[in-house]
């Protein structure tokens, strides 16, 4: 039952996340308005929601990440982990990637449709395709799986620092301390990082937890107790609280750290609010966030400019589109699924690393 639980709670974050992610990138105003637009109310709304709230998404993404890799890990489970992690997220970020490549290679030399994507002929030649294919040029929304995919690979020393305490401490403080001064001298952002670090050792420290509550639950039960796995309303209101002056802390004094720190709280905030609220039916969709994830940037950017064509200048348009966005974004999904599980089942899985 706790496992189910826990399960279900994973799938509703991260389709909460999913869906904070598309209108993050919905932004419509400057495109719909032109100039000055960060000023009208359109804007403004959409900057409260994709500058600010729909920023925790991603930070949310790793922490997630993070508890799924750690919570039954032992350094003797690498090779297995390591290897489910290349069919969940390198098979799936290398065929998006060419797949996205192929599609700006032809859009861009398509009369009317160069002009939607924004981008001269892409230019075909090995340089061009590599770059593409590892490094995401034209699938830009997939730094986070190029992330993630570090992250995955140093696992293992991951793993060792969370061992003890002081070296963790130490790890933690070191990351802070880089993200405080900008500096990021590796590929590996120290944000990313940092907010994966986090979650694993929370994830490693609730799993001791639980296993001390396995070995006492026949007391427990004796006694006529319940052990407890669900976050309380104090903690759930306390990190919204503790996310809301972070934030304010970064708006007075600019600096990256407390901003890192907000999106943290701000993501093991919605958590705690979904395992306090224990939802326990969802439909099925919501299984489908990779797939949402992988789709929705160039379905949002096409639809977008588009329809800009036709409504330019209308406030109340950009701002209908902006909130009805997730909703279109959900149907497309949906219709992509719907083909792939009926004309290429095996392939569908591919992009999605066997999560449908």
């Amino acid at each position: 039952m706790e496992d189910r639980n826990f399960r279900n709670n994973i799938t509703w974050t991260v389709f909460i996340f999913t869906i904070l992610v598309v209108l993050a990138h919905a932004l419509n105003a400057e495109l719909f308005l032109g100039p000055g637009a960060e000023r009208t109310f359109a804007g403004q709304v959409e900057s409260f929601f994709s500058a600010g709230i729909c920023q925790i998404a991603v930070p949310g993404f790793f922490m997630i990440s993070a508890i799924l890799f750690f919570r039954s890990f032992d350094i003797g489970m690498t090779a297995e982990k390591l290897t489910r992690r290349v069919h969940t997220l390198v098979i799936p970020y290398l065929l998006w990637n060419i797949l996205y490549y192929l599609g700006y290679l032809i859009a861009s030399r398509t009369p009317g449709l160069s002009a939607v994507v924004g981008e001269r002929a892409v230019p075909l030649d090995a340089g061009t395709f590599l770059r593409a294919v590892f490094l995401y040029r034209y699938n830009y929304v997939f730094w986070f799986l190029f992330q993630l995919i570090l992250l995955s690979a140093l696992s293992p020393l991951l793993w060792f620092l969370l061992q003890n305490t002081v070296v963790f401490a130490a790890a933690e403080a070191a990351l802070l301390l880089i993200i405080a001064k900008r500096w990021d001298p590796t590929p590996l952002n120290s944000d990313a990082c940092f907010y994966y670090l986090t979650a694993a050792w929370f994830s490693l420290k609730l799993r001791q937890t639980r296993e001390r509550e396995a070995m006492r639950a026949g007391v427990f039960y004796r006694k006529g107790l319940r052990t407890r796995h669900s976050a309380s309303a104090g903690q759930t209101l306390g990190l919204l609280l503790l996310s809301v002056v972070f934030y304010a802390v970064w708006h007075f004094t600019g600096n990256d750290l407390p901003l890192v720190l907000c999106r943290l709280s701000g993501a093991a905030f919605v958590w705690t609010a979904v395992s306090a609220a224990a939802p326990y039916a969802h439909p099925r969709i919501m299984e489908s966030t990779f797939l949402i994830y992988a789709v929705h940037f160039a379905f949002v950017r096409l639809v977008t400019k588009s329809l800009n064509l036709i409504l330019h200048g209308s406030s109340a348009a950009a701002l209908l589109l902006y909130f009805l966005m997730p909703v279109l974004v959900l149907l497309f999904a949906s219709l992509i699924h719907l083909i792939g599980t009926q004309l290429t089942p095996g392939f569908l899985a591919l992009l999605t690393g066997n999560r449908e």
